[in-house]
Formats: structure tokens, C-alpha cells, sequence
């Protein structure tokens, strides 16, 4: 009846698979990638790289304002070419950041995309380790990315922060004598708390309004010089032309003690007058809404888009809008409407507009989509998870222009009509590979028809790239074989099996009406061959049989019913098809008891099934059996528990009912016999991971105490049983695995190694062994062999990898970003290229590599190497040309060369300085030089006095003051035992007037003597806080005494207030409660 259909296979037993469908390519378009969709209105949305939402929504405001855009488009950074630099910005990472920029921004503007890529932009913010998937706070951005741009545009007269900048004095004012004291601050925005205000009103008189000190928190006035009531808060200067209002909708919950965001509803208008809420108000100051960047989500993190208005006319959305409305009527009529959510489009603005271009051109900006909205639609920001968070108005007075393409440089519009031509051509191939297919032929000598393989994998084909639009006639024509039809055959690469699903034999339809697939592979058969096994169920499968225990594979098919497959076993084994138990091994299904009828591939095999044949047993054992799984499932008799099996190499369990007083010797056998399987397995209590060892085999179940209740989680693994005490290694080399019983506390390193290199026929001198991460990938070398495996913290079943000691392993490299300097200073730093090196190369190796690399003809001692500290500034040199890289420390992994005109050798007790000569006159620098300094082990201020000294060829007679530059502080730190006093009894005397006056006179003593005890030690150890003096450091010197000058100069002044007001904004921003595990929104460039 099933002729040779049921032939054993003689080849390797496989597994039985499922079939499965995967999505098959439709065209030649469809392996190709997708060309840039074409703009569908006027404005471009921006890609999101993974967490961008929020630096999106930014970059779309600050191109939705006019101001904005006309500094950065008419920026002449380039010469005749966007390749050619006109460096604007003295600066090549400064130039690269601006030109990144601006580039975005004609992207924007003329592309015929819908959406632009961020990726250069935010590549030239240096970002090189994943930030693009890390979400910031767009507050936060905002503020870095002016300070950013201020800076690179610094010197030239292209300004943009004038537009954004402005005004707050923060006062303390005394209710006797009403004397004010405070300082401004510069701001970029103004923080407007939300909770407790229903309004940006309310909010605004909240932000001005003061709040009394008295009591315990009076203020001591200098004037009335007692403590008395005072006024504390900020007043509003200046106002800039295009305000940016951060609502802070985050506050800390006490109870719950975390961070929360607040939902509720806090209003804003299209209009508002700022005048009544200057320091000296004003009239008639009215600022319109241009832009509101929303939050969706929760204090954790969330999702930002934005919405926008048109202020020069340039998206007609009078048209858009109508299609808006539209659109929105086909959906309802689709979908029913929920009645609770609220349909703002339709809702009444709750305040009256002055100005109806207002209320006009407003679009949603949310990453790649942009869509025009009705101005109704900001009411559903007012409140919820997804709420407005900055609100951007603008004067009224300030009128936006359009840049004239005149304005605009020519190598922008060459630069974006390169890429629109580029798109243009894509999108042509994307069309015409859309209307093609290939297909591929062979002959059928090359395919066992009967056992649905291929003979060769690698056999010959000829593959024909066809029309879709061409008949079936035309195909046969083009291969000119008029007596053979074309059978599809389709492979399962699990099982290497093939199934022919049909003849192509319809000569007047078409390849797409036939529905032929791209990359379909086709046999020629004659048309006088008959092939039964055609057919769309004809799907193969292997079943894998076991009879009296041994395994049999069989070719059948999903069709296959279950009469069909006990008729073969009753051929295999003589067993009537009624008293045949036929049983799935893996789930513990019955197979005999479902309906003839029933087809295999409804069972859904998988790579593990298999089918255990047995003859039923005779009715009254059937009974008694059954009477007893009653009673062990009632747990009737003490003797039966339950137990729970995993393999170790599938998912799922199993549940089993065994006697305890079997052993475990003979637990293992059942459990093996249950599963099918014969090859060597040992066993695994899950509850503390403990594994059967051979001592343990004739151990009872009753004897152990997870058994005794039932429900003992057991594993069953492929490998022999260890003996007792040991713990099983296994350890891999290249495709290969080896498994090795060892005792953790007395077996070292070395033992695994010698014996896993004798398994694999390897050198142990030339190879080394390292443990794995989770994603089974070298992590840490077990370089110290004579460790014992608990010293090496390896637990049973941990897996090593075996590799030759000259592979390029990740956890033994070092990846650096290699720069150079010519002058030995940092303003002429250039990125030259990464590199990677392994940790055990030396010093001199690395100094090799950089000559042969950059092609340097110099000795190796006429190169120096050193490191760039995390401030972009140059640290320590490094020394020791023998030492191994990993024994060196590097603060970035940034390191910078520099070629010597003469050979260097610094020896540990030498100090690389850079000096300059103070001019205390003008309050500049001058004269920068290199300085070696001979160190003690506490340098002291008069070593490095009397050595700077000598360098510069002064007598010691002449008095020398010196200073040393902070960098993260942009201060010059006068090295002065007095002036540091002084500096710190400042710092002291402000904690004081916070605390509490009335101090014992013994403890000011106390503090007295200690103050007099760091004077006299403060320059003893320049090492030691303060001064802190490393290599690299930066020393100002000053010949004679200028008590009026305090070392600093105006740029580093300017660097430092910004500093300091970038530093009050964050904390502003940030809350009482500052947020934890915060990842800061960087801009590196130099």
C-alpha cells in the first residue's frame, strides 16, 4: 500500500522539525533597500535613531524659527566646495558642528525626502558609545546645545543666542533697610512650576513672587549688621525676542519615595502679555505661542514630538488642513468613536486671540511623520501623561523674514542637489527592480525525487531574471525545453527535505497571476514522468519510531494520517492497529487514541518528537494501572511522589510519578527510558544545583529530603556521572566541546588546560583559557594557571573557552582614539584615527605601531605618548617602554603623539608642566613653555619655586608667585598658603551663616589650631588637595607682588560664569530632589 514511501533511512537519525513559513521576497525591490520616501508636504520629519524623540523635536524648533534658521544657512563655512573648509570657527571640530547643522538644516528645507537623518549631526557631537539610545531631557539639550553653538560661533559675526537670552536678578532684599542684594543671571529659559498653578499666569506671578525669610532662616544684612526679615526671589530684567518657558511638571513623592511626573491640567494661551511681569513692567509686550514640545510618558522616560507654527506661510495648510479633516471623517466612519476619550479638535479654545494668524499653521512634528492640526488640538496638552513641557512664544514685534536664496551659499544647494539627484536614481532602480524576478532551474538528475533531497548541495543552476508582466509562455520559450514542465521545489533548511508543490502549466497567465516567487527554484521534469508526491500537502516530515527501544526515522508527510501511520507500524512490528499504544515521547500525548482521520501535521512535531510503539497491555492491567496512577495522583500511598523533569537542552517539563525506593541508579534509567533516550545522561537536583555523583547511585529517594513530599525539580543531562566531590568544566575550542570532571578545591587551571589541549590536539604553550559572558563570549583571561578552579570562582557546568594566545580576544584589547599634536598643547589637537591593541603589548609596542602607522621616519625615543584626561586636556606622559598597556592608567582610552626634535627620557620623578608668565598689567599670558619638574615624594611650593627659577634664569632673590589652572573650573588657583586660607575661610564663613552662630569657644579654638596647622601644611605636599598636581597641569608665574591681581583673564572668566549659570539652570530644572543615576546629554567638542 505505501510502497518504498516508508523506507528506512539509512543515513544519521535527525530530528523531526515542524514546518514553518518565513517571509519570502516578493521582487528584486525587495532585498534592495528601501529608497528615501518622497516628501508629501512641505515640511521634512527627522529619523529617530533609537532614543532621539526628544533632540528631534528640538532640532524641529530651532529650524521652525526663522531667526534660527537664517544664522545657520548663511554661515560661510565652506569655500567653492562643501569638501573645501573655510574654517569659520578657527576650529576643525567646531567648523565640522556647524557645517553638520547646517547641512541638516537645507536637508530640511529643499531634500525631496520625507524624513532626514540626524546621524551626522550627532556623530559630530562625538558621541561614539550608543548615546543615540539613550532618551535625555530636552531641558537639559536645549541648554548644552546653545552654550555649544555660542561657543563655536565665538569671534565671528554670525549670533544666535541674542534671540534667546535673557535677564534674571536673583535678590535677597531686606524689609528694614530695603537695600537689595543679588546678582543676574544669563538664561536660556525661565522654569515655571506646574504644581499648585492652574495656568502660565498663575505660573509666571509664582516665579516672580518672592518668599519670606524669617525666623530660624532670617538673612543678616551688612547693612543693619543683624539678622533680620528678607524678600528672596528672581526678578525678570530683560525678556528675549523668542522665550522658552520649561513647565516643570516633576516633583518627589514622599510616600513613595521616587520621582513622579504631574498630569494635571495647567493652561497656556496663543497670547500673553509679559510686560506685568518685568522687574519694570511695561506696556502692551504681547508674545505669541510658536511652538510646544511635548512629553508622553512618565518621570522615567517616555517619548517626545512636538507641534509647530508656520510663520512664513511655507506649508500651505489651509489646503493640508482641509485633507486633515477629511481624513479624520473616513476614520470614524471606519472605526467606532470612544465615547470617554475627549476630541479636542472640536472644543473651543477656553481664552479669546487678538491676532487670527495664530491660530493658523500649526503642525505635528513627532520624528519621521509630520501632519498639519487644527490649533484646537493644544488643549490636549494642557493635561495627562502626554502634556506640553516647553512652551516657545515669541514677541510680537519680532517679524519673521525668509532667507533669500541669494543669501544662501551655492555649495549648500550643490551639496542637496547631489542628494536629490542620488534619491532620484535609487527610486528609478527601486521601480524597475519592483517589476522584476528571478527564478532559478535545474535539472532533475540533480534531485532525488523519491526521497525528497538534493544529491548536491552545490549543484549547477541557471537562474533567469524575468518580468512579472511576461506568461507563462514566454518563460518556457526563453528556456526552449518543450518536452519537460517545470516543478517547484521548495527546501526546509532544518531538515534538508524538499517539497514540490506544483507544475507551472497555465501558458496564457502571468508570472504575477501565477504568483511565482523571486528566488523560487524550479526542477525540469519530463512530461511523460509521473511524481506522486506533488502537491501543496505534500509536505515532508521525518517520524522517528521506537521500537523495543531503538530508534527508526521514516520519511511521511503532513497529509499522513493517523490509519495511514499505524498501518506502517503494524508492517514494522506485527502489532494489530487496535492494540498498538502509540505515544509522543515529549509532550506524553497518546497518539492511538485520536481519530483515524486525524492528519500528522495537525500534531505538530517538533525537533525533539518521537514516538514510542508498545502493545497494550491486557484489560485488567489496564484497570489495576489505572486504579494505581488513580491512588499516586491522590497521593493515597507514602511509596509514590511526584516529580518534575527538564532537559537540559529543551524547555518544558515533565511530570512524573516514581516510587521512593527506587535509587537513583535506577531513577536515572526510568527517566531515561520515559524520554527515549540512550546515550549517557546523569542527573541534576535543580533545588541548589546539586548534581548526582557515582556515590550517590545506589542512594534511595526516601534517604533524600526534596523527595519526600514530591515535587523535587530534577534536570537530566547529556554527560557521564562524575565521581564524588567533583564538579564538571566544559570547555570549548573553536566547533568542538569537552567536558571535564574536576575537584574545585584541589584541581588547578592548569590541569583543565593540559587536558582540553590534549582533547583537541593542540599546543598548551601556544593557547589560554578564558572565562565567558553570558553571550558565551571571552570575558576574562585565566592567566594565572596555578589557581585552583574555587579561586578562579567557577561553578559546575561553567563554560571556558580554549584560544590561541596571538587571537584578537575583545577582553584583551584596547581600543584608543589616537590624536596628535605638533606644539604640545591642546588648541592644536587632531583626531587622526582609531586603533586597537592588545593589553599585553608594551609601551614600546604601541610607540612602533603609531610610527609605522603615520609613517613617522624618528626614533622611538623621539616620540612622546600621552593621555587626554576626560576635560580634553593633555595628561600624564607615558614612560616605561617595557610595561605592559594594561598596567598603565588611562582616564578616556584618548591618547595624543607627539614627534621631538630631540630624544626624551623622563624618568619617574619628573614632572611634565606647562608655564606661562603672567603679565599682571594687562591680565594676559604669555611665553608658553614645557618645564620638567625634579619631584620629591612631597613636593613642596619652594622646590617648584626654586626650580622654576632656574628655568627661566631669574635670581631667587626676585619674588615669584604662582597659580595653577583648574580646569573644570576654568580658575587659576593662586599657590599661596594665606591666599588658599582665605579662600576656604570665604567658603567657611557662608556655611556659617546658614548654621547656627553660636558656636563654644572651645570648639573655635579647636577649629583655630586646625586652621593653623593645613596654613603651614597646604604647600607642604603639592600633590595633596588643594592644589592637587598632576602632569599636564598648566602653572601661571608672576614676577612680583600684584595684590590686585588675581591671575585670572577675561576669557577664563567668561567660560566660568557661563560654568556656573549653565550649573544653576540644571539644578533649577532638576528640583529640590536631584534625579538619580542621571546619563548627562554631552556636545564633545574641543
Amino acid at each position: 500500500m505505501f510502497g518504498d514511501t516508508f523506507e528506512t533511512w539509512q543515513e544519521e537519525l535527525n530530528p523531526t522539525i515542524t514546518t514553518y513559513q518565513t517571509r519570502k521576497a516578493r521582487n528584486c525591490a525587495d532585498q534592495m533597500e528601501i529608497p528615501e520616501l518622497p516628501r508629501i508636504k512641505h515640511f521634512a520629519g527627522l529619523k529617530n535613531q533609537g532614543a532621539t524623540c526628544y533632540l528631534n523635536s528640538l532640532i524641529q524648533s530651532y529650524y521652525m524659527s526663522p531667526e534660527f534658521r537664517k544664522v545657520i544657512l548663511q554661515l560661510p563655512l565652506c569655500k567653492e566646495t562643501i569638501e573645501n573648509s573655510a574654517n569659520l570657527a578657527q576650529n576643525e571640530s567646531r567648523n565640522r558642528f556647524l557645517l553638520e547643522f547646517q547641512k541638516l538644516f537645507i536637508q530640511l528645507q529643499n531634500l525631496q525626502s520625507k524624513a532626514t537623518s540626524t546621524e551626522a549631526l550627532t556623530s559630530s557631537f562625538g558621541w561614539n558609545d550608543g548615546q543615540q539610545m539613550w532618551q535625555q531631557d530636552v531641558s537639559d539639550a536645549n541648554k548644552v546645545l546653545f552654550e555649544t553653538l555660542d561657543r563655536s560661533l565665538y569671534g565671528t559675526p554670525y549670533v544666535i543666542a541674542p534671540f534667546y537670552k535673557g535677564v534674571v536678578f536673583h535678590h535677597i532684599t531686606c524689609l528694614n533697610c530695603n537695600n537689595s542684594h543679588g546678582n543676574e543671571e544669563i538664561i536660556y529659559d525661565l522654569n515655571i512650576q506646574v504644581e499648585g498653578n492652574k495656568n502660565l499666569s498663575e505660573g509666571l506671578f509664582s516665579y516672580i513672587n518672592p518668599f519670606l525669610l524669617d525666623g530660624n532662616n532670617q538673612y543678616f544684612c551688612e547693612i543693619c549688621g543683624f539678622k533680620v526679615d528678607a524678600l528672596k526671589g528672581d526678578k525678570i530684567r530683560k525678556l528675549p525676542p523668542i522665550l522658552t518657558l520649561t513647565l516643570n511638571r516633576y516633583t518627589f513623592d514622599q510616600k513613595k519615595m521616587q520621582r513622579v511626573k504631574l498630569n494635571d491640567r495647567f493652561e497656556f494661551p496663543l497670547e500673553i502679555d509679559m510686560g506685568v511681569y518685568l522687574e519694570n513692567s511695561v506696556d502692551n509686550l504681547v508674545y505669541e505661542l510658536q511652538g510646544i514640545i511635548i512629553h508622553r510618558g512618565n518621570a522615567h522616560g517616555g517619548h517626545y514630538l512636538a507641534y509647530f507654527r508656520d510663520l512664513l506661510d511655507e506649508g500651505d495648510w489651509e489646503s493640508h488642513i482641509a485633507e486633515y479633516w477629511k481624513e479624520k471623517e473616513e476614520i470614524q466612519q471606519q472605526k467606532r468613536q470612544n465615547t470617554d476619550e475627549v476630541d479636542y479638535d472640536e472644543i473651543k479654545l477656553p481664552f479669546e486671540i487678538t491676532n487670527p494668524k495664530v491660530a493658523q499653521g500649526w503642525y505635528d512634528f513627532n520624528d519621521s511623520s509630520v501632519i498639519p492640526i487644527p490649533v484646537n488640538k493644544i488643549q490636549q496638552q494642557f493635561q495627562g501623561s502626554e502634556s506640553a513641557y516647553i512652551l516657545i512664544y515669541r514677541d510680537r514685534n519680532l517679524i519673521p523674514s525668509k532667507l533669500s536664496s541669494q543669501e544662501i551659499p551655492k555649495y549648500l544647494y550643490d551639496y542637496v542637489n547631489q542628494l536629490n539627484q542620488k534619491i532620484e536614481n535609487d527610486r528609478q532602480i527601486y521601480e524597475e527592480a519592483k517589476q522584476h524576478i528571478v527564478i532559478s532551474v535545474t535539472d532533475v538528475s540533480k534531485i532525488d525525487l523519491l526521497n525528497h533531497k538534493l544529491l548536491d548541495e552545490k549543484y549547477d543552476k541557471i537562474t533567469y531574471k524575468l518580468k512579472l508582466s511576461s506568461t507563462v509562455q514566454q518563460l518556457y520559450q526563453q528556456i526552449n525545453k518543450d518536452e519537460y514542465w517545470l516543478l517547484e521545489f521548495q527546501e526546509n533548511y532544518q531538515t534538508n527535505l524538499l517539497h514540490f508543490p506544483r507544475y507551472l502549466q497555465n501558458f496564457e497567465n502571468t508570472l504575477e497571476e501565477e504568483k511565482v516567487a523571486h528566488e523560487s527554484t524550479w526542477i525540469l521534469v519530463k512530461k511523460d514522468q509521473d511524481i506522486p508526491q506533488v502537491g501543496l500537502l505534500k509536505i515532508p516530515i521525518r517520524v522517528n519510531l521506537l521500537i523495543d527501544k531503538k530508534p527508526q526515522a521514516f520519511l511521511l508527510y503532513i497529509s499522513t494520517t493517523v490509519l495511514e501511520l499505524k498501518q506502517l507500524v503494524c508492517q514494522l512490528t506485527g502489532i494489530p492497529q487496535e492494540e498498538q499504544e502509540l505515544k509522543n515521547v515529549q509532550n506524553q500525548k497518546m497518539i492511538s487514541d485520536l481519530s483515524d482521520e486525524t492528519q500528522l501535521g495537525e500534531l505538530q512535531f517538533t525537533l525533539e518528537t518521537q514516538i514510542l510503539v508498545k502493545k497494550k497491555v491486557q484489560i485488567q492491567n489496564i484497570n489495576k494501572n489505572v486504579n494505581k496512577n488513580e491512588q499516586q495522583q491522590q497521593q493515597v500511598g507514602d511509596d509514590i511522589v511526584s516529580i518534575l523533569v527538564e532537559k537540559d537542552d529543551q524547555i518544558g517539563v515533565s511530570k512524573f510519578y516514581v516510587n521512593i525506593n527506587q535509587t537513583i541508579q535506577e531513577l536515572i534509567e526510568f527517566i531515561k527510558e520515559q524520554f527515549g533516550m540512550i546515550d549517557a545522561r546523569r542527573l541534576r537536583n535543580l533545588n541548589g544545583s546539586q548534581l548526582f555523583c557515582k556515590s550517590d547511585l545506589s542512594i534511595q529517594l526516601k534517604e533524600l529530603q526534596d523527595f519526600k513530599e514530591g515535587g523535587a525539580r530534577l534536570q537530566i543531562e547529556k554527560g557521564e556521572i562524575p565521581e564524588n566531590g567533583k564538579i564538571s568544566i566544559l570547555v570549548k575550542y573553536q566547533e568542538q566541546t569537552f567536558e571535564i570532571h574536576v575537584d574545585p578545591k584541589q584541581d588547578k587551571i592548569e590541569l583543565i588546560k593540559l587536558e582540553s589541549c590534549k582533547q583537541f590536539n593542540v599546543e598548551p604553550i601556544q593557547h589560554k583559557l578564558y572565562k565567558v559572558d553570558w553571550l558565551q563570549v571571552p570575558s576574562e583571561a585565566l592567566s594565572d594557571e596555578t589557581k585552583t578552579i574555587s579561586q578562579c570562582y567557577l561553578r559546575d557546568r561553567d563554560l571556558l573557552i580554549l584560544c590561541d594566545k596571538t587571537a584578537q580576544i575583545d577582553c584583551e584589547l584596547i581600543r584608543f582614539q589616537i590624536f596628535s599634536t605638533t606644539t604640545g598643547y591642546p588648541d592644536d589637537c587632531v583626531f587622526q584615527k582609531h586603533e586597537t591593541m592588545r593589553k599585553d603589548a608594551t609601551l614600546k609596542d604601541l610607540k612602533q605601531m603609531i610610527i609605522s602607522t603615520f609613517n613617522l621616519n624618528i626614533d622611538i625615543d623621539n616620540l612622546r605618548v600621552r593621555d587626554i584626561n576626560k576635560n580634553r586636556f593633555f595628561g600624564q606622559v607615558f614612560r616605561k617602554l617595557d610595561l605592559p598597556l594594561q598596567k598603565f592608567q588611562f582616564s578616556t582610552h584618548d591618547i595624543v603623539y607627539q614627534v621631538l626634535n630631540k630624544p626624551e627620557n623622563l624618568q619617574d620623578d619628573e614632572m611634565l608642566l606647562l608655564i606661562k608668565q603672567r603679565d599682571p598689567i594687562n591680565k594676559v599670558y604669555k611665553q608658553q613653555q614645557e618645564f620638567i619638574f625634579k619631584v620629591s615624594k612631597t613636593p613642596t611650593l619652594q622646590e617648584l619655586k626654586q626650580q622654576i627659577q632656574a628655568f627661566i634664569g631669574i635670581s631667587q632673590e626676585i619674588q615669584l608667585e604662582l597659580a595653577k589652572f583648574v580646569f573644570y573650573e576654568f580658575l587659576w588657583l593662586h599657590i599661596d598658603p594665606k591666599m588658599i586660607q582665605m579662600q576656604q575661610q570665604q567658603g567657611k564663613g557662608k556655611q556659617n551663616k546658614k548654621g547656627n552662630q553660636n558656636n563654644k569657644s572651645n570648639q573655635q579654638s579647636k577649629q583655630n589650631q586646625q586652621q593653623q596647622q593645613q596654613q603651614q601644611n597646604v604647600c607642604e605636599n603639592l600633590r595633596k588637595s588643594p592644589i592637587n598636581l598632576g602632569e599636564g597641569d598648566f602653572i601661571g608665574y608672576r614676577l612680583g607682588h600684584y595684590p590686585d591681581d588675581d591671575f585670572q583673564t577675561k576669557e577664563d572668566q567668561d567660560l566660568r560664569q557661563r560654568m556656573i549659570a549653565a550649573r544653576k539652570n540644571k539644578h533649577n530644572a532638576l528640583g529640590t530632589i536631584r534625579r538619580q543615576k542621571e546619563v548627562e546629554f554631552v556636545v564633545d567638542i574641543q
